[in-house]
């Protein structure tokens, strides 16, 4: 595909000098027989349809590799699946599923620890409630034995 661009790169270049030169040759006035400028006509078509030729080389060369790419990045993502889904069979013949009893039994845990802690958070509000009344009556024994000393 690069040495298509080149080439292409190349010829254009080629009928650029062609053309610079006729042009350089009609300023100087030089003239031109009209068998070398028929000479020229027919080397600008001849490079016209290299490049031409070379265009649609590269067009499709570009599908090409398109097409590849397309087909690499599809072979990428299934083999992508392909680990994962192994990888997931291997977890599922490793898993075990406990015995009912022991279901069961983590379930009695599970609701005896969610009793207990309901009963630890009641006694800390209470705790906590009983933590302000002291509190209160406190700074009112301080406030009462300040005043009395007066």
């Amino acid at each position: 595909l690069e040495k298509l661009r080149l080439n292409s790169a190349a010829l254009r270049t080629q009928l650029r000098k062609c053309k610079d030169q006729l042009r350089q040759k009609e300023e100087i006035g030089e003239v031109l027989h009209a068998v070398d400028f028929e000479q020229l006509k027919i080397e600008n078509s001849q490079y016209l349809a290299k490049i031409d030729e070379k265009n649609q080389e590269i067009q499709r060369l570009k599908a090409i590799a398109a097409r590849t790419l397309h087909i690499v990045n599809s072979l990428k993502e299934l083999t992508a699946e392909q680990k994962f889904n192994k990888k997931f069979q291997a977890h599922v013949e490793s898993y075990h599923v406990p015995s009912i009893m022991n279901f069961v039994q983590l379930r009695a845990t599970e609701r005896q620890l969610s009793k207990e802690e309901a009963t630890r958070k009641r006694k800390l509000k209470i705790a906590e409630m009983a933590l302000i009344r002291h509190k209160k009556m406190w700074r009112q024994v301080l406030r009462s034995g300040l005043s009395g000393e007066v």
